[in-house]
């Protein structure tokens, strides 16, 4: 799995276009922004250990890492309640628990981003504290 950002500058409506050769030259730009095997494997997680389906992603918090601000993008697998996977890479079976990883960047990393700001909210008489 990797992750790309993309540019919306000049992006064009496509909704009345059919057709992959039609659709292709309106395609936005992307660039690769993060190569989520190729972390993982660094992190020591052997390529067919990592989770089939990664499909939850979101960006978290900004926290602090060795002094300096960064940003952080949570991914989560999904397992399907199968809690062990036998396939040809694990003829004996592995355990498939939900995982989250989370990844951190800096501002170089992903250039304009701006973190979302979600303001205080009135909790009214729900029972929720600020």
């Amino acid at each position: 799995m990797s992750t790309n950002s993309i540019d919306l500058n000049g992006a064009q409506d496509v909704s009345g276009i059919t057709g992959a050769a039609n659709l292709a030259p309106k395609a936005v730009t992307k660039t690769l922004f993060l190569d989520v095997v190729t972390v993982l494997n660094a992190a020591g997680f052997a390529s067919k250990d990592i989770p089939a389906k990664l499909e939850g992603v979101a960006f978290g918090p900004d926290v602090t890492v060795a002094g300096a601000n960064r940003h952080t993008l949570f991914v989560a697998n999904d397992n399907d309640f199968v809690a062990t996977v036998t396939d040809t890479n694990h003829p004996s079976g592995i355990d498939n628990p939900n995982r989250w990883f989370v990844f951190a960047f800096g501002d170089g990393d992903l250039p304009g981003y701006t973190p979302q700001k979600i303001d205080d909210f009135d909790c009214g008489d729900h029972g929720f504290q600020d």
